[in-house]
C-alpha cells in the first residue's frame, strides 16, 4: 500500500520581499529530493506557503526538519539583521565612546 504524506507550513505576516527571498533560498534544494517527493513553495500576500508531500513518512519528517532548520535560521537571521541596525543606531547615539561615522 502506498502512503500518502502531506505536510504544509504558513509563514504569515512576514514582508513580502523577505518571502520572496526565502523562496530564492529554499528553490534549489527543491532539485534533490527524495524519490516520490515533491514540495511546492508559494507566497499569497504577505503569507509563504510550503507543502511537503511524500509517499512514506520518513521522508516526509526528513524533509521537514531539513527546511524547518533552514527556515528558522533564514527567520533570526533576518530579524537579527533588522534589529542590528536598530541596536547600532540606539547605541552610537545613546554612547559618547562609541565613534559615530
Amino acid at each position: 500500500m502506498i502512503e500518502k504524506c502531506e505536510l504544509e507550513v504558513e509563514l504569515k505576516d512576514f514582508d513580502r520581499k523577505f518571502l520572496e527571498s526565502i523562496i530564492k533560498t529554499l528553490k534549489p534544494d527543491t532539485f534533490d529530493l527524495p524519490i516520490n517527493c515533491s514540495i511546492d513553495l508559494k507566497t499569497i500576500d504577505s503569507k509563504l506557503i510550503i507543502k511537503i508531500m511524500c509517499r512514506n513518512i520518513s521522508n516526509l519528517r526528513t524533509l521537514f526538519f531539513s527546511y524547518f532548520t533552514i527556515l528558522s535560521t533564514l527567520i533570526e537571521l533576518g530579524e537579527s539583521l533588522n534589529g542590528s541596525t536598530e541596536t547600532t543606531t540606539r547605541g552610537s547615539t545613546n554612547n559618547s565612546s562609541i565613534p559615530s561615522y
